[in-house]
């Protein structure tokens, strides 16, 4: 209690007074810190899911793909060329870029696909999936050169 000289008022005593502001005050930043903090957590755990969403639906897509191209073009033609003619259209490693990338799809799918009620959460680990990606890499460049081959080829037997 503070009494004045001049009128008797009843006061909080003034250290504590300043004590309370000075709580109060901290317990104020560190809300705000804290929702700062969980806003910035949320704002990168969304960020986190599109990106892995994202690769999943280009998985999809480029198995999807990939689908076609053995089962549209190169099964039917199969038929049709000879197998140097074949191999020059088709790299030999589609087969296996293939099959490697439906289950690398599969794997993906069965991490970040909702089932018996698991929905996608922060902690997702989708580490591990890729990791089973590095040693198949090396099939990889093969493709990749023979792209400029198969179009040549392609030009020239449609022209």
């Amino acid at each position: 209690m503070y009494v004045s000289n001049h009128d008797i008022f009843i006061l909080p005593d003034p250290s504590r007074f300043h004590h309370d502001h000075v709580v109060f005050s901290q317990a104020l930043t560190r809300g705000w810190i804290a929702r700062r903090r969980v806003k910035r957590l949320k704002k990168m755990n969304m960020m986190r899911r599109n990106i892995a969403f994202e690769i999943l639906t280009t998985e999809r897509t480029f198995v999807n793909t990939l689908n076609q191209a053995i089962d549209l073009y190169m099964k039917p033609l199969q038929k049709i060329l000879n197998p140097n003619e074949l191999k020059a259209l088709f790299p030999p490693s589609i087969q296996i870029i293939h099959d490697f990338n439906s289950l690398f799809l599969a794997d993906l799918e069965s991490r970040m696909e909702p089932k018996n009620g698991n929905e996608w959460h922060p902690f997702q680990l989708l580490g591990p999936t890729f990791i089973k990606l590095i040693s198949f890499l090396r099939v990889y460049p093969d493709y990749v050169s023979a792209y400029n081959e198969a179009l040549t080829a392609y030009n020239d037997y449609v022209t």
